[in-house]
């Protein structure tokens, strides 16, 4: 279940980032459950009249087929699906009424941050707070209220400890683009699929935001109107001349606690070795021993996406495309241990092999790694059968002479 939900949020963090402008709009949560299972309800009904259908009505019925999904979906939407997440944020603003009402304002972080990230960001401080700072900012002309949710410090610390301490390649680079966003762009969602795959992150902005309001709580801090979007900037134009180095330490606070919090997380998380990651490191090692261009590793990652080269045993078999037989300078083989496993779909690699050949010289190879697999002794894990041995052993004189 945890891989699952690892999976979707990096998923979710490649459609979010590039289209993040689209998607800031109250409502995306219910659209993010609904446009999945249209697409799935359709692939289904294809499938089920696949070898089915009268000659000539094909296009009839495909177009109809989806009309009618489509209707029956946004029904349920409309009738199951909506007043779920209203009731999701009825709780939730009932949460807060009561922590509110107990003088207990740092612990509303424990609702705005995990509603934050599923989307219901703007609910919460347009539909919540907003309306509670505006009556208090009528008689006291500043509400705290204001700076609950719109505060960049929490999930700047995310941001940071994604740019510093991430070991995937690809969201390691997304992030110092996403800290700009995020902080002088105001927009939030932009660190919300990086909680998303890996949940237990979300921690640090719940305390890091916890400590931030417990100190501007303790500093009768406040802004004078919504800050929207939520930068720096909106912050800081909203905060009366006194109160703006209170402020900023408020933000620091957060930033540095939520930084001090999700950096172990990230740091724990990276320990597990990646697809990408894994055919990273063998794509390098062969570009490093002199037997490809460094172009040869994008090819093996496009090589991946379009079909995997797991080979089944414990054992991936990583090779660029047939584009790119140009970069290969000699025909090589490398290989790397991963005794935890790497996740190729569905199963798990120990031995994770790159080739690179000029011509078919490389085919003697990975005849030599299939005879292997089809070695009846290989799924006894006591047995001295090659294949096993090459997953474990660190005798690389017995590895060379096995591979020549």
């Amino acid at each position: 279940m945890k891989n699952k939900v690892q999976k979707f949020g990096k998923f979710l963090s490649e459609m979010v980032m590039p289209n993040i402008g689209a998607l800031i709009a109250f409502g995306f949560l219910a659209a993010m459950i609904m446009g999945p299972l249209a697409g799935f309800c359709i692939k289904k009904f294809d499938q089920l009249m696949d070898g089915h259908m009268p000659v000539g009505f094909e296009m009839l019925i495909n177009n109809f087929s989806a009309g009618i999904i489509g209707m029956l979906l946004a029904i349920l939407g409309y009738v199951v699906v909506g007043p779920v997440m209203s009731g999701i944020l009825t709780v939730l603003a009932a949460g807060v009424n009561i922590l509110v009402s107990h003088s207990l304002l740092p612990l509303v972080t424990i609702f705005i941050e995990p509603a934050k990230v599923l989307f219901l960001n703007n609910a919460i401080n347009h539909g919540i707070f907003t309306p509670l700072a505006t009556a208090q900012a009528a008689e006291a002309g500043k509400s705290i209220m204001y700076m609950l949710e719109p505060n960049p410090g929490p999930g700047l610390g995310v941001l940071l400890a994604y740019m510093f301490f991430c070991k995937d390649k690809k969201t390691k680079q997304s992030a110092p683009g996403a800290v700009i966003i995020h902080v002088l762009g105001g927009i939030h969602e932009i660190y919300f699929p990086y909680i998303l795959m890996n949940p237990l992150v979300i921690i640090a902005p719940i305390v890091g935001n916890m400590a931030a309001v417990f100190w501007f709580n303790l500093t009768d801090c406040g802004l004078v109107g919504p800050a929207s979007p939520g930068s720096i900037i909106a912050y800081l134009m909203m905060t009366p001349g006194p109160d703006i180095w209170k402020v900023l330490v408020g933000v620091a606070i957060a930033t540095g606690i939520s930084f001090g919090i999700a950096s172990p997380i990230v740091k724990i998380a990276g320990g597990k070795n990646s697809l990408e990651e894994a055919i990273q490191a063998v794509g390098e090692l062969l570009h490093q021993l002199g037997y490809v261009d460094e172009t040869y590793v994008d090819a093996m990652q496009e090589r991946e996406k379009l079909i995997t080269t797991y080979m089944g045993m414990g054992v991936a078999i990583p090779h660029g495309t047939s584009q790119a037989k140009g970069t290969v300078k000699k025909t090589g083989i490398v290989f790397l241990q991963y005794p935890q496993g790497v996740d190729f779909g569905d199963e798990k690699a120990q031995l994770v092999f790159g080739i690179a050949g000029i011509g078919e010289e490389h085919l003697n190879l990975l005849a030599k790694i299939c005879e292997a697999l089809e070695d009846e002794q290989v799924e006894k894990a006591d047995c001295e059968c090659p294949l096993y041995k090459m997953k474990t052993t660190d005798d690389i004189d017995w590895i060379m002479e096995w591979l020549s």
